[in-house]
């Protein structure tokens, strides 16, 4: 297993949705939010951290699937 560290974000929101934490943590990763300094900023940007067999490429794809639905988009992913 190998970890890994993904920045996400969720648009049209202050804050994560809280489905998309749910969904998140069903899954066993970690969701931590990166703070903005823009008042009216109506994007929420986080990382998603935890551990995977997939490889970068799979992992984008993966991990796309799971915050879609909530508006989210995968940013830039690394994994170890």
């Amino acid at each position: 297993m190998n970890a890994f560290t993904v920045e996400v974000l969720f648009r049209h929101t202050a804050s994560v949705p809280s489905d998309a934490m749910v969904a998140l943590t069903a899954l066993g990763l970690n969701y931590e939010t990166i703070p903005t300094i823009d008042p009216n900023e109506d994007t929420a940007f986080g990382l998603v951290r935890g551990t995977t067999e997939l490889d970068e490429n799979a992992l984008f794809t993966w991990l796309l699937h799971v915050v879609a639905p909530f508006d989210g988009d995968v940013v830039q992913w690394t994994v170890e």
